[in-house]
């Protein structure tokens, strides 16, 4: 799932894409919003809901409280499956649920221009190979999924030098880091023309072996 651990890299990247949010955005899971400004069809695992003027978070989230859990039916919205959500034109399709959603069989019909795995593992290989072919960049579950690790490491280091940091200073170091961590992918990719989901693993196979080199630590 997607939350505000996980906001920046996607901010980030759609900046460098020249996205803008204020055009339609397709979630998949119900989670924490990852754009409050933008529009959202959204689809939690009881079903999804697509409103071409938009969607407003905070009666949906009345509406799913009132209705176990569950958005079809929302009112101003209409029905669609999971398999319609995927392939709904977007700015941002983002895979918040599980895995394999994505795959060789609806890859050519996804017509968002960025797609952003919130989930583990949510695009297959065949996915991805068609997703690069039609030129559609994916932020990879590497980076958009590391928010979380972060904060707990953030957590760890309070810990054991017994610090206090409030949740503002959190978000703020958590942003830094992951706008590095995303910026050196960013020109790896660039540099060497490799898609983002390639990229991300050769920087961070390069910083382990580097570190690995600094300390003397050999196999």
């Amino acid at each position: 799932m997607i939350s505000q651990r996980n906001q920046s890299n996607l901010i980030s990247l759609a900046r460098h894409l020249r996205l803008q949010f204020l055009t339609p955005t397709s979630l998949q899971a119900c989670s924490d919003p990852i754009l409050r400004t933008a529009r959202f069809p959204e689809t939690p695992p009881y079903g999804g809901v697509h409103d071409e003027g938009g969607i407003d978070f905070e009666k949906l989230e009345e509406w799913r409280r009132e209705h176990g859990g569950g958005i079809a039916g929302f009112a101003g919205s209409r029905d669609v499956s999971n398999a319609e959500l995927l392939e709904l034109p977007c700015d941002v399709l983002v895979l918040a649920a599980t895995e394999n959603q994505v795959t060789g069989q609806n890859a050519g019909n996804v017509q968002a221009k960025l797609v952003a795995e919130g989930a583990n593992g949510p695009t297959s290989l065949e996915g991805d190979e068609i997703l690069a072919a039609r030129g559609i960049p994916v932020l990879p579950d590497i980076l958009t999924n590391a928010g979380g690790v972060a904060v707990s490491y953030f957590e760890w280091v309070q810990d054991i030098q017994r610090l206090f940091w409030g949740p503002q200073e959190i978000r703020s170091r958590l942003a830094d880091l992951m706008a590095d961590a995303l910026s050196r992918v960013w020109e790896l990719s660039e540099s060497e023309s490799l898609p983002f989901r390639r990229a991300a693993l050769v920087t961070s196979i390069r910083e382990v072996a580097d570190a690995l080199e600094a300390r003397g630590i050999h196999p």
